[in-house]
């Protein structure tokens, strides 16, 4: 008797433990319902009109400056200028260029005030280049957004192919 109330307990609780499975399993269904979209999320994007108003802003003469056509081998370099057309003080923490070839010769380090001008010298070396090249330049400042994009482009053509444009 007490060997068949132990199986009839097993018996019970085994089946309790499958018929809460069952459920569960079952409530899983396909009903979309309760489903979370991207509707029901809120993105904050940061934007605050009053803050903005506020920071310094970074305005260039030019983004995109095209150096034409450039000799394999030759360093040539372009001035950015730009001001500040914000209401505090602009500082320019870094400015990465893309790649080894081009490099950021100088750049304004001091804080410049709203209305003053600064500037930012690249350098492009075209050893071992040729073809059309886009090169982009990142400076990292205090303003938002944060960062500004300037590209440098050109042609870049080798001294053989000079030499058989002279000779035509």
């Amino acid at each position: 008797m007490v060997k068949l109330r132990k199986l009839a307990k097993d018996f019970w609780s085994k089946g309790l433990v499958v018929i809460v499975c069952a459920t569960i399993i079952a409530s899983c269904g396909t009903d979309t319902s309760s489903e979370i979209t991207s509707d029901d999320i809120y993105f904050d994007d940061g934007y605050d009109k009053n803050v903005n108003s506020r920071l310094p802003r970074i305005t260039f003469d030019e983004e995109d400056f095209n150096f034409g056509i450039i000799i394999e081998g030759e360093k040539v370099s372009h001035l950015y200028k730009f001001e500040n057309t914000g209401k505090s003080d602009l500082i320019i923490s870094n400015v990465q260029t893309s790649c080894g070839c081009t490099s950021s010769k100088d750049y304004t380090k001091k804080p410049i005030k709203p209305g003053e001008k600064g500037e930012i010298e690249i350098e492009f070396d075209s050893t071992e280049k040729s073809g059309d090249i886009k090169k982009s330049i990142s400076v990292i400042t205090n303003c938002n957004p944060n960062k500004s994009i300037l590209y440098i482009l050109g042609d870049v053509i080798n001294t053989d192919k000079i030499k058989k444009l002279q000779q035509k």
